[in-house]
């Protein structure tokens, strides 16, 4: 159900107590959000420990076993139909003596997973034909764990970053719950309905909602994270380990991601680029404006502003609206207002102006309740040529009516 604007001298009707997902209340809100913090904990743990860690923690111990000869006894393609196909797994036995005993068994490497690449599977086991005199190493702790090859599983490299998003969307989920995240932090859904402050504020400098530096910083932080994940899966991937020569099914897999990530480092550079932009200092004569109330804009500049060809400063609303269509959520995002407040084809000759801001009373006073929002904002919008432009948004908070000035 979509939120409705209200027309002049209407606030909203929202009751007190709580607003939640679907009608829920918070209490059952909090449930559901253990409920689900625990399930992505407990399957990130798993999935982590048992095709990442132990596989990991295995071969990184491997390194110090001693290393005997040994005979291949068998050497195939194991295979298992399950609902989503066929998948194949390395099957490989010898047999090898250490101190004096013999034994019959072991596996290629740490990697037990089944997969539906039957191919690379075959080369493995074309390296190690029956017969075959070879070398292996054994567990001197328990001898009748023996490997070929302790080169870390690729699998290990794949599994762990992924586990570790569902761990941390778990903790997110399972911290949030109990109360442990900050309040901007915590989920939407189940949440109380935050009524806008009927007091005055006064003057007030306005702050951007994401400054420069803030971009800088977010999009560097996606894109080494980004790039640092896929490099060690193109490493360890795309790099074959048992004979050196690239995986042209992997490249071909990762090719998608690495254009994501040059496309991140392309962000870097421009939102590093956009930190040399002149900035707008913006100060309201009352910083929580009510509905049809005129309050004082004024700005000052700071920065190269003579790039700027044209600089306008606007006020926006906006209205989000999440609901659930069929199995999906599904939240439209509309701009219901868009004023011009002053635009400019020579910014350098207003390094420092002002004028008057009148919020429209037939509109929406700021809201935040669950699934519905009202948002308002000043945008400052600078074209520069061949280089990023200005695009800064300061949010505002815009008061219901002055009951005392509604009409009776």
């Amino acid at each position: 159900m979509k939120f409705r604007l209200h027309r002049s001298g209407q606030t909203a009707a929202v009751a007190q107590g709580k607003a939640g997902f679907r009608g829920m209340s918070q209490k059952s809100a909090r449930t559901i959000s253990m409920v689900i913090g625990l399930a992505f904990l407990a399957a990130g743990m798993g999935m982590g420990f048992f095709l990442g860690l132990r596989p990991l923690l295995q071969a990184m111990e491997s390194g110090s076993w001693p290393q005997v000869p040994c005979r291949i006894v068998s050497s195939e393609v194991e295979s298992r139909r399950t609902s989503d196909g066929t998948t194949y797994r390395v099957a490989i036995r010898f047999q090898y003596t250490y101190e004096g005993r013999q034994y019959a068994g072991g596996s290629h490497g740490f990697d037990t997973t089944w997969s539906s690449r039957r191919a690379s599977k075959q080369e493995i086991i074309s390296q190690f034909p029956v017969g075959l005199e070879t070398t292996c190493y054994v567990n001197p702790d328990n001898p009748e764990i023996a490997v070929l090859n302790r080169a870390v599983p690729t699998t290990a490299w794949i599994t762990l970053p992924f586990a570790g998003i569902f761990v941390l969307l778990g903790l997110l989920f399972f911290l949030g719950s109990i109360g442990y995240l900050p309040e901007k932090w915590r989920l939407s859904f189940g949440s109380s309905h935050r009524r806008v402050t009927q007091e005055d504020q006064g003057t007030a400098e306005l702050k951007p909602g994401a400054g420069a530096w803030g971009k800088f910083v977010g999009v560097t932080a996606v894109a080494v994270f980004w790039n640092g994940v896929v490099s060690v899966f193109l490493i360890t991937g795309a790099i074959s380990g048992t004979n050196g020569g690239l995986d042209w099914f992997m490249l071909a897999f990762m090719t998608p991601f690495v254009l994501i990530g040059i496309g991140l480092l392309g962000g870097v550079v421009y939102c590093g680029l956009a930190l040399a932009n002149p900035r707008l200092w913006i100060t309201l004569s009352e910083a929580r404006p009510r509905l049809g109330q005129t309050v004082q804009l004024r700005w000052r500049s700071e920065g190269a502003l003579h790039r700027v060809q044209h600089l306008a400063v606007l006020l926006e609303g906006r209205e989000s609206a999440t609901y659930r269509r069929g199995t999906r959520s599904v939240t439209d995002r509309v701009l219901f207002h868009r004023q011009v407040l002053f635009e400019t084809d020579q910014p350098l000759s207003h390094r420092e102006g002002g004028t008057t801001l009148t919020v429209p009373t037939e509109t929406m006073h700021s809201f935040e309740g669950g699934n519905n929002r009202i948002e308002w904002s000043l945008a400052v919008r600078g074209k520069i040529p061949r280089w990023p432009n200005v695009n800064d948004t300061y949010p505002i908070t815009v008061r219901p009516r002055d009951p005392a000035a509604a009409p009776r």
